[in-house]
């Protein structure tokens, strides 16, 4: 476990060119190890270690600081990636992108679809803990990982990082919620001492049409896009504003955490460009790389993704209302669901917008509770 608050002779880090131990980095009382925005090579690579089966990767990584980023700016992201072979300078992801036409890579699960390990100012502007498991290619008793952010050619963003965790899981990982030390979790705040969510003030039920502001309790991030009517209404299904996306980078839809114990259905109305090609709605529905919409939930805050739905391009030219029976893996405390685009060629290109979202509450499960209640008071 690396902290950064007693770096004296730690020797589980091997260099960090341009990295300086700092406190109060982007709201983080403790000390952090930072790189400030510039130029050059800057990366923090670990010592060799031992790593099998059983054992997780987990960091804290903050890029830019919630700073006003152009996301179409050619920034250099951070890549996280490993090294097997000490006499060896080749290093390669430690995760690929993982889509629906990936089934080729061995280490692409089916229903389980990710970003690469590549952090990005758009994608986490302030401080996000990632939790990962990790896989037999990174096994042997002499791995290293390295953060590389290579501005040799233009200006980088600030970055930082804190506690990196490489050694055996804690149990359930930790939820995703808290951070993992010497096989114990320690819950972020706002989580139970076994670091699950508090199902107190989670919404249970939605109905979201966009049409006045984006609201924090629905919504945990959106970004790329906003209201907007790029693709116009979604007509019939829906009438009004829209949640469109247009921008550069990043392209998702993450919902609060949420209680769907008692949920039943997902159901919202969805446009992937349109078949007139305008320019301010359209697609490549030939491209080779996938252009379509992933819906996804997480039970984590994040750490995995597992599919509950893909929507092709070439069948949402036009409106069209979709709706998903919840898995009961779904149906539990705190869970978030996403709209993710994982490909597109930028502002101006490969646009959609969804409307009227609604989770819709399981009555029967509720008429069943009721009587549990009047059995138990009787």
């Amino acid at each position: 476990m690396t902290d950064f608050d007693d770096i004296q002779g730690d020797q589980s880090w091997e260099f960090s060119p341009y990295g300086q131990i700092q406190e109060d980095i982007c709201t983080h009382h403790d000390k952090s190890m930072f790189w400030d925005s510039g130029t050059g090579f800057r990366s923090f690579t670990t010592g060799e270690m031992i790593v099998q089966y059983g054992y997780m990767l987990q960091f804290e990584i903050v890029v830019g600081c919630d700073r006003h980023v152009n996301a179409c700016n050619p920034y250099p992201p951070i890549r996280l990636e490993y090294n097997k072979n000490p006499h060896s300078d080749q290093w390669s992801l430690l995760q690929p992108l993982c889509l629906p036409d990936h089934n080729t890579l061995m280490e692409c699960q089916p229903s389980y679809y990710h970003a690469p390990s590549v952090y990005t100012p758009e994608g986490f502007p302030s401080w996000t803990l990632i939790t990962m498991e990790l896989k037999d290619k990174v096994f042997s008793g002499n791995t290293r990982f390295r953060w590389k952010q290579d501005a040799s050619e233009v200006d980088g963003t600030m970055w930082a990082l804190n506690h990196i965790y490489v050694g055996e899981k804690c149990p359930d990982m930790c939820n995703g919620r808290g951070i993992c030390k010497d096989g114990i979790c320690h819950c972020l705040s706002g989580h139970g001492g076994s670091c699950q969510p508090i199902k107190f003030g989670m919404l249970r039920k939605m109905r979201e049409t966009f049409e006045g502001r984006i609201y924090p309790r629905n919504w945990e991030s959106i970004t790329g896009g906003g209201i907007g009517f790029g693709c116009g209404a979604l007509l019939p299904y829906a009438h009004g504003k829209t949640l469109y996306f247009n921008g550069c980078g990043l392209r998702e839809a993450r919902t609060a955490e949420m209680d769907l114990s008692r949920a039943l259905k997902i159901m919202f109305v969805l446009q992937i460009g349109c078949k007139q090609q305008t320019v301010s709605c359209n697609v490549n529905v030939r491209a080779e790389s996938y252009r379509g919409i992933l819906l996804q939930y997480s039970t984590n805050k994040g750490a995995e993704w597992k599919l509950l739905a893909r929507h092709d391009p070439s069948h949402y030219l036009n409106p069209k209302r979709a709706m998903y029976d919840l898995p009961a893996d779904a149906k539990v405390v705190g869970v978030q669901i996403r709209w993710w685009q994982p490909v597109h060629d930028g502002v101006g290109h490969d646009q959609w917008a969804i409307d009227s979202v609604e989770i819709i509450p399981d009555h029967n499960s509720y008429s069943s509770m009721l009587q549990r209640r009047k059995r138990r008071i009787a």
